[in-house]
């Protein structure tokens, strides 16, 4: 496949996301300078971005969740939130809410239950694991799940009974039978996704590597490697089976709550943090035109 035929259909998934990416690519820059605070740019793009009510409930969903505090402002958010987590929200906000309104019903429901689980379970990974990180959860938990959506636009008559075949296997990807049904693999996708989000071409790369195995010796793609491994055992296995302390490293208060959390989301799963306005309401995907109105940053 030609890298013209890959990216069109990324194109048309992500749309008019210049903002989005503005804003991703100012915040991962700060970081990657070594900076913890945030440029004059960056702090523009934050601020804009957030005029979206729907992005400010989404930040203190997950800033509740995983980083231990209640932003309760724009200047909340700014000095207690990395640049590179900032920007791993905002893209994770972003790409998860555009796959589940991609797919159109029948699907929409199972495929947004995987859009869920596996953020979730990505997420709690990355946050009870400092060698795999919270960074890459968030990225890795919705990014991977949203390449399935450009599969869907590439060919919406081949995905259903692809889509069939990875929820009996419980996995997130066949990369052979996506080449040959749709001509190109979802690991491709996820890397073209994190490049056009405004992450760059490195972490692109690590992220294609890790997706296929591959041993590029770097730490990005072993991580995104070890989250692929994991997230998809924990779909389709018992996780008890394997979270202990000879594979972890974790104290047993640390994997008797990932045990706890993993188990909850796999038999109970509920509205997750970028849905966080149908907090406590029934796991139920909203009607297109309610997600349309979700994903305006402008």
């Amino acid at each position: 496949m030609s890298n013209k035929e890959l990216i069109d259909p990324v194109d048309r998934f992500l749309g008019a996301h210049e903002t989005v990416s503005e804003t991703i690519r100012s915040c991962y820059a700060d970081f990657l300078m070594g900076n913890d605070d945030y440029s004059e740019f960056s702090r523009f793009s934050v601020k804009r971005a957030l005029g979206s009510n729907l992005l400010t409930l989404a930040f203190r969903e997950y800033c509740e969740l995983y980083l231990g505090f209640e932003a309760e402002s724009y200047e909340d958010i700014i000095t207690k939130v990395k640049p590179n987590t900032c920007a791993s929200i905002i893209a994770s906000f972003f790409a998860s809410r555009k796959a589940i309104k991609t797919i159109d019903e029948p699907l929409r429901q199972k495929f947004g239950k995987v859009v869920s689980v596996t953020s979730a379970i990505s997420e709690i990974l990355g946050y009870y694991i400092p060698e795999l990180g919270l960074f890459f959860g968030t990225l890795y938990g919705s990014l991977v799940p949203s390449s399935m959506a450009v599969l869907y636009l590439k060919s919406p008559d081949q995905f259903g009974g692809y889509f069939q075949r990875i929820q009996k296997e419980k996995c997130l990807s066949l990369p052979e039978v996506e080449t040959a049904l749709f001509g190109v693999t979802s690991a491709a996708i996820t890397a073209e996704l994190v490049h056009k989000l405004g992450f760059g071409r490195r972490l692109s790369e690590a992220f294609l590597l890790g997706l296929l195995s591959h041993d590029s010796g770097s730490k990005e793609s072993e991580r995104i490697a070890n989250f692929h491994f994991w997230v998809q055992l924990f779909l389709k296995e018992d996780p008890a089976k394997y979270i202990t302390k000879e594979n972890f490293l974790l104290d047993d208060e640390a994997i008797d709550a990932m045990l706890e959390k993993i188990k909850k989301i796999k038999e109970n799963p509920e509205n997750p943090w970028f849905l966080a306005e149908m907090k406590n309401q029934p796991f139920k995907f909203s009607s297109e035109e309610a997600l349309d109105e979700m994903l305006n940053l402008d």
